[in-house]
């Protein structure tokens, strides 16, 4: 008997499905994350989005919309840095 042949695209869908999964326990527990600490959480599934552009046909529409999150994420950073930095001048 031979050895089953690999199958790509068992493997992929078996991969984006456990991506899927992990995205939605990831986001689940920052969610609770955020109530606990009383700072509102987001009411739309934005990684939604995001795997729907990856799926696209459109791989610039993918790249700019991660630039988007890679750009707020460091504008939020850097104004967190700001505050910490003024704190410690202050105290």
């Amino acid at each position: 008997m031979e050895a089953a042949a690999f199958q790509p695209i068992d493997a992929t869908r078996r991969l984006l499905d456990s991506c899927q999964r992990l995205a939605s326990r990831l986001q689940t527990d920052f969610a609770r994350h955020r109530r606990a600490r009383l700072l509102p959480v987001a009411a739309v599934d934005n990684h939604q989005d995001d795997v729907r552009l990856l799926e696209g046909d459109d791989l610039g529409a993918a790249k700019r919309d991660a630039r988007g999150h890679i750009d707020g994420d460091f504008d939020e950073l850097a104004a967190y840095a700001h505050d910490v930095e003024r704190e410690t001048r202050f105290s």
